[in-house]
């Protein structure tokens, strides 16, 4: 999940000039949902891919649904806690409201016209009094820090290539932590505001290294189990494609790259039941059925918990 990754950067900055354009809002929702359709049918395509994926799903271990239930939550907390350490130095924000907030942008983002972002710039205006520069600066500032967390993951990922031992990559990916961890604590200690950005950047990084765990639960959900260094290629290119800003949420861009990716990894990574970019799609597409089942209630929860507290600061 990146709930105001995907789509945001076009969004924000329309919000500091003209409003964002409809008809262009609303020609490139069809387009993702075009894309959509287009990776259901090619999966459909594939009896041996569609068969299987099912198949493997119906007989899975519970605790392999419960992990591809459960991260996408994580991904929610990370990214909550990121924009809020970001959103607290602009104005007086709770972490519940901050969590809320992501929450039901998660939701909203799946529409056109990405009503998300939208509506959590507004509500800081409203509620928080943070003008709208300083909210798209912090938008801005998040979606840099998750380009380069998954610029950084995908440099690792080449460097090393998907058939590298499981000590090689535990000691590749755990190094950006450490080197940004150790800044944020110098910076933190110097009393200086800026290690609020290195923390983001540890936060945006986990929250990518979580994707990559996503997929290596979900290319197992769908019986075609992958290396975990591949699951960390996909992850990448997955949230690489989340920041391109078209549709919210990455809808339709993000099942294409995912699949594609998977398409291009050598032989070995995984054993693929059938085309290797038609797994890779029908793994995310199961992927986005399990994000909307989790994004419903969390967005539906998150929306009311805001709306009752726009009510409560209303005079009488």
């Amino acid at each position: 999940m990146n709930p105001e990754a995907p789509g945001t950067a076009v969004g924000a900055a329309s919000l500091g000039g003209a409003r964002p354009s409809r008809p262009r809002s609303i020609v490139a929702f069809l387009v993702g949902a075009g894309l959509l359709v287009a990776a259901g049918w090619v999966v459909a395509r594939q009896g041996e891919v569609l068969n299987g994926a099912w198949e493997s799903i119906r007989s899975a271990p519970p605790l392999l649904m419960v992990a591809a239930m459960g991260l996408p939550l994580v991904n929610f907390a990370l990214v909550s806690v990121s924009f809020w350490l970001l959103m607290r130095r602009e104005g007086r924000v709770s972490l519940l409201e901050m969590t809320c907030l992501i929450g039901a942008a998660w939701l909203l983002n799946f529409m056109p016209m990405r009503p998300g972002l939208v509506g959590r710039i507004a509500y800081h205006r409203a509620v928080n009094g943070i003008p709208v520069a300083r909210s798209v600066r912090v938008t801005l500032v998040g979606l840099a820090a998750a380009g380069g967390a998954a610029l950084t993951t995908l440099l690792i990922a080449a460097a090393l290539g998907a058939g590298a031992s499981g000590s090689a990559w535990a000691a590749a990916l755990s190094a950006p932590v450490l080197a940004a961890g150790a800044v944020t604590g110098v910076l933190k200690g110097a009393g200086s505001p800026r290690w609020v950005y290195g923390a983001t950047f540890v936060l945006r990084y986990l929250d990518t290294l979580v994707w990559a765990l996503r997929y290596w639960v979900l290319f197992a959900l769908v019986g075609s189990p992958i290396e975990f260094g591949g699951a960390v290629a996909v992850g990448a290119v997955a949230q690489a494609a989340m920041l391109i800003p078209l549709v919210g949420n990455g809808l339709g861009i993000r099942e294409w790259a995912a699949g594609l990716t998977a398409g291009a990894l050598p032989a070995g990574v995984f054993d693929p039941r059938g085309a290797p970019a038609a797994v890779g799609l029908a793994a995310d597409l199961v992927n986005r059925a399990i994000e909307i089942a989790v994004a419903v209630p969390v967005g539906v929860a998150s929306s009311l918990w805001l709306a009752s507290r726009i009510r409560s600061r209303r005079p009488a």
